[in-house]
This record gives C-alpha cells, sequence and structure tokens, in this order.
C-alpha cells in the first residue's frame, strides 16, 4: 500500500528535529500523549498523510457525522530544534502497509534532519496499575541512555507490535536513532492509559524541556482516569453478578490471575 505525505503548511526546512509518534493502541497511550503535547504547545497542523488505496470505514462524531479516518504531522519551533509529532485516527497494522507507511515516515525525518524518532506506545497488562512504570526499547545504546532515568532498564522482552516499533526498527537502517517509550496499562479494550501517558508526557519534558504545564497536565489526565473509574465501577457490578451466575468457574478465575504482559504497542 501506498502513503503520500501533502503539506498544509508552509514552515521553515527544518535543521535539526526530533519526531514524536503517538498512534492509536493499546489503552490508546501513546494517542493521548502525543494529543496533549500538541494542545499544550499550540503545534500547527503542517502535514496531512494519505493512503492512496483509501480506507475501508469512517468515524462518526459527536454529532451523528461521518469523517475520513485522519493521520496527520503537527510541526513546533522550538528552542534548540524543531518538533514534529505524528498522530491520527488509525495506524496501519497489516505487514506490508505498515511497512510502507513507517518508510515514508522515515524519509520524511531524512528530509527535515531528525536525528531522533520517539514513538510512544502502552504494554497491557492484566491488572489496572496504579503507578504505571516505564519501559524503553531503542535501535541505539546511546539513546537509551539519554532517555532512561535510572541505572537499570525495566526489563522487557518480545514483541511491539504496528508502528511503534516498526519505525524504530527501520529507522536504524537509515542510522536514525530511535526509542520507544511505553507505559503500562490496562489491555482491556475500554480503558483508557491516561496514567502512562501522563507518565510518558512528563519524561518528554524533562529531557527535551518542552515547558509543558505540569498542572493542567495533571488536571486533564486525572478527569480522564475518573471517568475510566466510573466506567469500570459500573462494569464491575454487572460482571459481579456475570461471575456469580458462572458459580466461580475455575478457568474465569485462571484468567483473572494472570498478570502477565498481554500485548505491546
Amino acid at each position: 500500500m501506498s502513503w503520500e505525505i501533502r503539506k498544509t503548511k508552509n514552515i521553515k526546512a527544518s535543521k535539526k528535529s526530533v519526531l514524536i509518534s503517538g498512534l492509536p493502541g493499546i489503552g490508546n497511550v501513546g494517542k493521548l500523549a502525543v494529543d496533549f503535547l500538541i494542545d499544550d504547545l499550540r503545534a500547527n497542523k503542517a502535514y496531512e498523510i494519505y493512503s492512496k488505496f483509501g480506507h475501508n470505514s469512517v468515524f462518526v462524531n459527536e454529532k451523528n457525522m461521518v469523517e475520513i479516518p485522519a493521520i496527520s504531522i503537527y510541526h513546533k519551533k522550538m528552542k534548540n530544534n524543531d518538533l514534529f509529532m505524528l498522530t491520527g485516527d488509525i495506524q496501519p497494522l497489516e505487514g506490508s502497509s505498515c511497512t510502507s507507511f513507517c518508510n515514508k515516515i522515515i524519509d520524511f525525518c531524512k528530509r527535515n534532519n531528525c536525528g531522533e524518532i520517539i514513538t510512544l506506545g502502552g504494554i497491557g497488562l492484566k491488572e489496572f496499575p496504579e503507578k504505571p512504570m516505564l519501559y524503553f526499547a531503542g535501535n541505539n545504546k546511546n539513546i537509551l541512555s539519554k532517555y532512561n532515568n535510572k541505572k537499570t532498564l525495566n526489563s522487557i522482552t518480545g514483541q511491539i507490535v504496528g508502528a511503534s516499533g516498526l519505525l524504530i526498527g527501520l529507522a536504524q537502517e537509515k542510522k536514525i536513532k530511535g526509542i520507544s517509550i511505553l507505559g503500562e496499562t490496562s489491555s482491556d479494550q475500554n480503558y483508557v492509559g491516561a496514567k502512562a501517558a501522563k507518565e510518558i508526557v512528563s519524561a518528554l519534558d524533562k529531557k527535551l524541556k518542552l515547558g509543558i504545564n505540569n498542572k493542567r497536565l495533571t488536571r486533564e489526565m486525572n478527569k480522564l482516569d475518573k471517568t475510566n473509574q466510573e466506567m469500570f465501577i459500573e462494569d464491575e457490578d454487572v460482571a459481579e453478578d456475570f461471575l456469580n451466575q458462572l458459580n466461580q468457574n475455575n478457568f474465569v478465575n485462571e484468567v483473572l490471575d494472570k498478570k502477565d504482559t498481554d500485548y505491546i504497542g
């Protein structure tokens, strides 16, 4: 599948830049983080990304109007470099489409002198983490050392699904440093990983000196998390009745007791 990047705003050529990518995934952690950065930094939409073969669905908004899924790159001129932020309603998951998409983004990075690509995502757990830990996976030891605040890295093995992993993997071939920052969240498809997104934004703010409004970050993410909790309290009442009907089925207990990593990306 071919992808096309169209400019929507004229910006000066970048001499030094960083790309931060946050596309939909587990808990929407990456998307939440990047969308907050775009809003808080008042970044401008500079590019839109299209698939030449179109989409297979549309979104219905709160006004019952349909919208074509969009993927965009926003731009913000910072003190020491340019910041590009990749966000969208969807991300390609099929192998050839994802590879084509990531290669197109890497070509964009080469043209705009991106020294680093930072992808954001979530690590899905069976439980709801109260204090999410961050995990780092990179294509270069130096970038791992730069973004990890601790003497040792939190251990992570397995696959990173989608653009979060493939972008930095393919970037290595083009000599671009890349790191994926992943926050713990629930693997429940209805759960919004606001706490993980908050931790990631805070970590980026410290390393890149973004000047984020931390009070606003806490307020916005706490609001999302409160909505999360209220929704799952209602669901728990339904779930409790369901579990009673199952008479504490052993298989259900085994599933609920598991605390393994379920999905990364």
